[in-house]
């Protein structure tokens, strides 16, 4: 019984060094335990009472993540649940959090065509596709590349 609790204190003690380095996922710190050869259920207990304690937190990491991908790394809604989702985020609660946001894509979108079309002839289909799977590798959708690439066509046509 004693090694139980031992044991418990062991791994939590190591998870409590690794979240304090940075942010983890629940997923992601049952994983980074279990690679300090911890067993799984251990693990998991671990990261149960640090949820419960609000150590960790998906749903205050999936804001956080989803407003840094947005206003620093500039990418799109689609990329950004992917990630999350990889990161081992729920999806719902990484819809709820997205529907919780007021996130501005559009003008992130509109940044980056600006600066990747600059000097681009968007007449030029070759070019044009290159922006286009650019944005889409960003995370950005068919229809939105597409009419925010429209919008930037007439704004340049009529300066």
């Amino acid at each position: 019984m004693m090694n139980k609790s031992n044991d418990f204190l062991k791994c939590k003690d190591c998870a409590f060094y690794y979240i304090n380095k940075r942010r983890y996922t629940k997923k992601e710190l049952v994983k980074k335990l279990v690679l300090k050869e911890y067993e799984e259920s251990l693990t998991q207990e671990v990261a149960d009472y640090l949820e419960e304690l609000k150590y960790i937190d998906d749903a205050d990491y999936a804001r956080r993540y989803i407003l840094d991908a947005v206003n620093l790394k500039k990418h799109g809604i689609i990329r950004i649940k992917m990630d999350l989702y990889a990161k081992g985020v729920d999806r719902f609660v990484i819809e709820d959090v997205i529907a919780d946001l007021s996130l501005d894509t559009n003008s992130v979108l509109e940044d980056l065509i600006d600066s990747k079309a600059k000097n681009i002839d968007l007449n030029d289909e070759k070019a044009l596709n290159r922006i286009k799977g650019f944005l889409l590798r960003r995370g950005f959708g068919y229809g939105e590349i597409n009419k925010a690439l429209g919008e930037y066509r007439s704004k340049k046509e009529n300066t």
